[in-house]
This record gives structure tokens, C-alpha cells and sequence, in this order.
């Protein structure tokens, strides 16, 4: 099978240069599929472009210039690979994940045994304990633990998901207007619109600390201006997606949850409460 690995990445070359080489490595282990690397960094400044280049020869390096942040690079990734090549699945990941040892076999094998078209997503633990941070999720938002069976899910993070050629033809790529979060589950629910299930992986893939509160839109530390200001940005909740991706989950109903939600979270941090 030929397999296409997409990574979007900026300034966390350290970072970056482990996931990579950890994907790398396990790569070399299969002589029955071909990988090729798709990765496009949105404009890194500390190094992480020369040292693509040097460790990973053989990727495709994609570069802008900047402030395109994770959903519209990820966009652009996916559309790279669509178009060099028909690839026979699909490896969306983020860097941040420290990859067991045979996080890929994991993944290939719960393909395997879903044995029809599908989306596989990797659940990860948090780095100091047991507890899942990113993966699967119910109806309801929860994550689902991995049990070594095939459990369906509603909504996917992409730290690691998996997605067939079949799939990708029929419900496409990633959708390029959001500007940093939302698109995942967009694409969990585009998946469900069109049927095509997705399963949770039989065990962990890795671990993945949940982002940090400190120097968000949450944290109080800021004041009220500057977490504004962050609420607004693209790496907090701003308007347009947002409301793009509540619209399209739940139309008018997703329209005036979206704006109740919105002016709530402004309220919460105009009072000085605490956002969960």
C-alpha cells in the first residue's frame, strides 16, 4: 500500500525532529508499503525548515509565509498528497505526540481488522499518567479509552487519524476556511453524513499532554483585554470559525448555540470568573 504521512508544523524544530525520526523509524520496519512524508511548515524561524531538509530528505517540504497556522496548513498538506498521487491511505498527525514504538502498527492493524472503508483515530495518555488526552469521542464530547477492540466514535481528534482513499474521494479533504481548530470534527461529521465510520484504535499510539491554559484566552493571569484579544485570535475561539462549524453541525439550532456560547464565554471573562 502506499501511504501518505501529513504533518503540519512551526517552531518546535525539537519537537518536530522527534516525531518525525519516531515515524520515520517504524517506516523502515514494513517492506510491503511505501510512505512518503507531506509536510508543510508555516514559516518556522528557529531552524525547523533546515532541518527537514537535512534529516528528511525525502519528504515533501511545503513552506508559506506564515499565519496559516494548523487546519489551513494541514489543508494544504492533504491537498499536496492528492495531487502527486492516489494514495491508498491517509496519515494525518501532529507533531506534539511522542510515538510508541509501534504506533503505526497499531493503526494499520485496527484498519485491518475494520476490514471496510473507515477512518482509524489514535488515542493518546497524558505524559505523567494514565489518563486519555487526546483520541476518540462520544456523541457527547467524552473521549473513549482504548479497550483492544474497535470502538466507534463521533467525533475524532486528528493527533493521529487514519483515513482511506475511498473516504477521501468521497468526502474530500480537510476544509481549508477554518483558521486553526474546528476542522477535525468538521470532518468527523462530513464522515458521518456520507457513513463512513470511524473507529478507535485498539491501544494507545502515544502520549500528548493537553495544551496549557497559561497564555490563552483563559488565563487570568492576562486581564480582561488581553484574554479578549486571545478569545479573538486564530489559536483562541475566533468568530468566523466558530460559527462556520457550528452552522454546518447544526444550522440555525448550531447558529444560536454558537452565538449564546460566544457571548458567554465574553461575559465570563468581562465578570473575572474562571473558564473551564
Amino acid at each position: 500500500m502506499k501511504i501518505a504521512i501529513i504533518v503540519s508544523c512551526f517552531n518546535r524544530k525539537a519537537m518536530t525532529q522527534r516525531c518525525l525520526a519516531q515515524l520515520y523509524q517504524q517506516a523502515t520496519e514494513y517492506t510491503e508499503h511505501s510512505f512518503i512524508f507531506f509536510i508543510h511548515d508555516d514559516a518556522s524561524t528557529d531552524g525547523t525548515q533546515e532541518m527537514i531538509i537535512r534529516d528528511f530528505p525525502n519528504a515533501r517540504l511545503m513552506r508559506s509565509q506564515g499565519g496559516l497556522y494548523w487546519c489551513k496548513s494541514m489543508h494544504r498538506a492533504m491537498e499536496e498528497a492528492t495531487v502527486k498521487g492516489e494514495f491508498d491511505l491517509y496519515l494525518m498527525i501532529n507533531d506534539d505526540v511522542d510515538f510508541e514504538d509501534n504506533a503505526l502498527a497499531i493503526m494499520l492493524h485496527s484498519y485491518k481488522i475494520a476490514s471496510k472503508p473507515c477512518a482509524i483515530v489514535g488515542a493518546t495518555k497524558k505524559t505523567l499518567s494514565s489518563e486519555v488526552s487526546y483520541g476518540g469521542r462520544t456523541k457527547e464530547g467524552q473521549l473513549i479509552v482504548p479497550n483492544k477492540e474497535l470502538q466507534r466514535c463521533m467525533w475524532a481528534n486528528w493527533n493521529c487519524f487514519l483515513v482511506d482513499r475511498e473516504v477521501v474521494n468521497k468526502v474530500g479533504i480537510i476544509d481549508g476556511k477554518y483558521q486553526h481548530s474546528w476542522g477535525d470534527f468538521d470532518y468527523s461529521f462530513r464522515m458521518g453524513k456520507k457513513d463512513y465510520p470511524i473507529y478507535l484504535a485498539t491501544d494507545y499510539i502515544g502520549k500528548c499532554d493537553n495544551n496549557c491554559v497559561e497564555g490563552t484566552f483563559r488565563d487570568k493571569k492576562l486581564g480582561k483585554r488581553k484574554q479578549l484579544q486571545k478569545l479573538f485570535s486564530p489559536k483562541g475561539v475566533p468568530f468566523y470559525s466558530y460559527m462556520r462549524y457550528h452552522m454546518r453541525v447544526q444550522g440555525k439550532i448550531g447558529f444560536l448555540k454558537y452565538l449564546y456560547g460566544y457571548l458567554s464565554i465574553i461575559g465570563y471573562i468581562v465578570l473575572g470568573k474562571t473558564l473551564k
